[in-house]
This record gives C-alpha cells, structure tokens and sequence, in this order.
C-alpha cells in the first residue's frame, strides 16, 4: 500500500455518508472530480471494489460497508488530532455543526441571542446551524453538537446528554374553545375534545400525552405538527386542547389568552439537554460551545427568578 495506507478514507467516509460523490464532495470543499479520483486510488491501492456507482448514487459494496465501520473512527480521530495541533494558545477554532429546534422569541432563555453571543466572542469557530423540528441524527449526520428536548439519547453509549434547563408541559385552551366544548375533568374524557399535538421525536404525531403521575393518555389528534411556534397559534385560534411547554404559552396563561386543563394530572417535567459524540477526546470548540450554553441559560435563569 505504500507510504500512505489511510489516503482516501476520508474521502470514502465523506462520500459514504453523503450517499453520493458530488455531496461528499460538498461536505469536504473539494471538486467532485477531485473526490472521485481519491476513491479510484483507493479502491485501485485496496484491490477492492467499494462501491456501485451509478448516474447519482452509489451503495457500498460488503467491502465497503466493512471499510467504513473501521474507516470512520480513523477519520474521526485525525480530525481530532488536527483539531489540537490547530489550537493556537489554546483559542478553540473551526467549523462547529450545530443541529438545534427552530428559535423562536417566545423562549425566555433566549438561546438564538446566546448563539449570536457566541459567534461574537468566538470568531475563529464557524456556525453551520441546521434548525428544524426533526429529529437529527448526529453521528450519521456528522453533527458536533445538538439541543434536544426531552431524554431521547440517553441509552445511547455513544452520546454524552447534559441538562441544560427544564420545562413543564401542559395542557391549554383558549377560552372560545372550552366555551364552546366545555372543560374536561378526567383525561378519559379527552377523547371526546380536539387535541392539537407534536410530532414524536419530529418523525409522527404523537398520539399519547404523559400524566403527571406516570404512564400517558391516548389521544386522537385534530391537527398535528412539528413546529412549536404553529401549535401555539393553533391553539389561540381555538382550534383543539394543545400540551405546550411552559417557555411557550406562559405569558398567554399569564394574559388569559390561554387557560390551563387537567393541571396536575396531565404533563410532564422535561429536560432540554446538549448532547453530542462520546469519544475519549472533546474538541476545545465542542467544550467551548457547551459551556457557553451552559453559563448562559443560568444566568438567564437567575435573571428570571422572582
């Protein structure tokens, strides 16, 4: 094999990911042409073919998929080390990839002030933020860091979950819809109302809310989405009974906009965490970035108490 027995993996690994070569390309900012011609020498060097290759895609052969479950943590790892060697004076730099929910202002912590602060202070690292309400696969998606709402990563060995802050869910109407369709007073009733629902882990509606005293309720859901922000609004319009979380609707429970139903029994108390990769080595940018989240959800809470 030469002097060079990891040329290419990098290029493999990328185009692997990507599903194609001209997005592999993409990711690591060199020509498609460029890329193609570092797969032909590797596969050329390995004696393997890696891939099938057709107008647009290619899928990897038994070989390939083998090569990339090894391939993978030897990129990672000289990306790692690269990224120390890069450090000057300890100032961390390079391209962070955050995947986070859509902002919004409603949010009393404020976290799209917190990323603009953190660009501000920390120009050496870019910001590539990928915001949306599906749920992102790290690994797969060669994301850094992630914000995640609710406990969804923590069997996962090769992921590190922090707490960030805490949120209450809640079901709410708006005073016209209980109005017109009255109060329910035990969740067995809830299946006679519209239920205005999220999307479970982005992916489906979900059609069970929790209870405050463990288990859930089913519901049959009237209108369903993954945008937060358009919940809300649903909900004011009186379209059904929405569960929002409290850094949404409390300033409409506060203004009357909103009342609380089944308080109490119907909600739950979750978690907003920063998860990324677990490896033995953390990026100073990965670090950097946590800690900044971290400090500034503090500060804005201490901020917040009465």
């Amino acid at each position: 094999m030469g002097m060079e027995p990891y040329a290419g993996f990098e290029a493999f690994v990328a185009a692997y990911e990507a599903g194609s070569i001209t997005g592999g390309a993409q990711d690591l900012g060199v020509p498609r042409a460029t890329l193609s011609r570092q797969l032909a020498r590797l596969e050329s060097r390995l004696g393997v073919r890696l891939v099938h290759r057709d107008a647009r895609r290619f899928h990897a052969t038994e070989a390939g998929r083998e090569l990339y479950e090894r391939a993978r943590e030897i990129v990672d790892s000289s990306r790692a080390a690269v990224e120390a060697l890069r450090r000057v004076d300890g100032v961390p730099q390079g391209l962070l990839r955050l995947a986070i929910p859509p902002t919004t202002s409603l949010d009393p912590y404020r976290i799209d002030q917190a990323l603009i602060t953190f660009a501000a202070t920390w120009p050496a690292i870019h910001l590539e933020i990928h915001a949306g309400p599906s749920y992102v696969d790290l690994l797969a998606g060669r994301f850094d860091v992630a914000l995640r709402a609710g406990a969804s990563d923590a069997q996962d060995a090769d992921l590190i979950q922090r707490t960030v802050f805490h949120v209450d869910l809640a079901a709410v109407a708006a005073p016209e819809y209980v109005a017109r369709h009255g109060t329910p007073n035990a969740v067995e009733e809830l299946e006679n109302h519209r239920v205005v629902v999220g999307f479970e882990r982005g992916s489906r509606p979900n059609s069970r809310w929790p209870l405050r005293k463990g288990g859930d309720v089913k519901v049959t859901p009237s209108f369903a989405t993954n945008d937060l922000t358009l919940a809300r609004e649903a909900a004011l319009a009186g379209v059904g009974i929405a569960l929002l979380p409290d850094i949404v609707c409390g300033a409409d429970l506060t203004a009357g906009r909103l009342v609380p139903l089944l308080a109490g029994v119907v909600g739950a108390r979750n978690r907003q965490s920063i998860v990324y990769p677990s490896r033995s080595y953390v990026s100073p940018k990965v670090r950097t970035f946590v800690d900044h989240i971290v400090a500034w959800v503090e500060a804005k809470r201490r901020a917040l108490e009465p």
